[in-house]
C-alpha cells in the first residue's frame, strides 16, 4: 500500500507525478489549475480556500483505516490545531489529512495521526505506506516515522 499525500500546489503543474506508482493519491486542496488532472487520475481531493469547486471535506476508508480530509482553513489551522483535533476526534478516524499552512507537520493526538504534507508548490509531499510516513522535499526524503497500520 502506497499513498501520495499532497496539498497547496497552487499553480505548479502536477505533470511530474507518476500516478501509477501509488495505490491512492490524496490532495488537501489549493490545487490551482490542476482540477482536470485530479479528476482524470481519480485523486481523492477537497477544495481549498483558493479553489472554486470540489467538496469541502471528505471521509473515506483505505484498508480498514478511516481518513478525514480537509484543507484546514475552516479550522483556522494557521493559528493552532485545536479545532481540527476536536473534529478528528468527533469523526472517529485514524488519520486526518490537511494543508493550508504550507508547512509540513505530523501530530499524534489521542491515537489519531494528523498529517500536513506542506506545500507541493514548494516541493513538499508525503508518502504513506503500511510501515512508514515519509516526508519529502524536492524528491528527497528528509524525515520518516513508523506507521503502525
Amino acid at each position: 500500500m502506497k499513498i501520495l499525500i499532497l496539498s497547496d500546489n497552487h499553480y505548479k503543474d502536477l505533470d511530474d507525478i507518476n500516478y501509477n506508482d501509488y495505490d491512492y493519491v490524496v490532495h488537501a486542496g489549493d490545487y490551482g489549475n490542476s482540477l482536470i488532472d485530479l479528476e482524470l487520475n481519480n485523486v481523492i481531493f477537497v477544495r481549498g480556500n483558493c479553489d472554486s469547486s470540489g467538496p469541502i471535506d471528505e471521509s473515506f476508508e483505505i484498508n480498514g483505516k478511516k481518513f478525514y480530509l480537509t484543507h484546514g482553513h475552516y479550522y483556522d489551522v494557521k493559528n493552532g490545531y485545536e479545532r481540527l483535533i476536536l473534529r478528528g476526534t468527533l469523526k472517529n478516524v485514524n488519520f486526518v489529512i490537511f494543508g493550508h499552512t504550507h508547512r509540513p507537520d505530523l501530530v499524534l493526538q489521542e491515537g489519531i495521526v494528523y498529517i500536513n504534507p506542506g506545500s507541493y508548490q514548494n516541493g513538499y509531499y508525503v508518502e504513506l505506506t503500511d510501515k512508514h510516513i515519509s516526508f519529502f522535499k524536492d524528491g528527497k526524503m528528509y524525515k520518516q516515522f513508523e506507521n503502525r497500520w
